[in-house]
C-alpha cells in the first residue's frame, strides 16, 4: 500500500493554485487579450483564404450571383465574401469601425467574442433559405490549436509571473 501525506508547505502550495485558479478571470490584461483576438482574427482570415472553416468548406456561389459579380467587375467565383472586402474586414481588422470585440470578466469567467456588426454578418454565418451559411466565425482545427497553445502560454506566464 501507499500512502501520501500532505505536508504543511504541499497545503500552502495547494491554497496558492487554488487562489490563483478562482481569480483567473481578472489576472488575463489587456496584452493579453490582444493576443487572443490576434490569434482569433488571424483564424478568421485564414478561414477567408482558404473558403472554409471549422464546419467545412464553403459552398460555391449560384450561377445568378457569379453573374452579378462578373457583370459588376469582380471575379464571378471567387474569393467568395470578398467583394469589397468591407465585410472580411470587419471581421479581420479590430480597428475597422464594423469589427465586434467584447470581454466579459470576473473573477471565476474570462470571455473574449470577436465578429462583426456588419448587417452582412448574420446572413452569411447563419445563412437563409435561399442562400447557404458561409461561417468565418467557426475556426478550423488549425485556428483552434493555435488559439489553445497561446491560451496555455498565456496561463504558464501567468502561474510564473506569481511565482507558481
Amino acid at each position: 500500500m501507499f500512502q501520501l501525506v500532505a505536508s504543511e508547505e504541499s497545503r500552502r502550495d495547494a491554497d496558492k493554485l487554488v487562489r490563483f485558479f478562482a481569480s483567473l478571470g481578472l489576472r488575463i490584461d489587456r496584452s493579453e487579450q490582444q493576443e487572443i483576438q490576434s490569434v482569433i482574427t488571424r483564424g478568421f482570415e485564414m478561414n477567408f483564404s482558404q473558403a472554409s472553416s471549422g464546419q467545412g468548406p464553403w459552398a460555391p456561389l449560384a450561377p445568378a450571383t457569379q453573374a452579378d459579380r462578373a457583370q459588376k467587375g469582380f471575379p464571378p467565383a471567387r474569393p467568395l465574401l470578398t467583394r469589397t472586402w468591407d465585410y472580411r474586414n470587419s471581421l479581420t481588422d479590430p480597428n475597422d469601425d464594423q469589427h465586434f470585440s467584447q470581454v466579459y470578466q470576473s473573477s471565476n469567467l474570462y470571455a473574449q467574442e470577436e465578429g462583426s456588426e456588419s448587417p452582412l454578418f448574420p446572413w452569411h454565418e447563419r445563412g437563409t433559405p435561399r442562400m447557404p451559411a458561409r461561417s468565418v466565425t467557426h475556426l478550423s482545427r488549425r485556428s483552434e490549436d493555435e488559439l489553445g497553445d497561446m491560451l496555455d502560454s498565456i496561463v504558464t506566464r501567468l502561474l510564473r509571473r506569481d511565482g507558481l
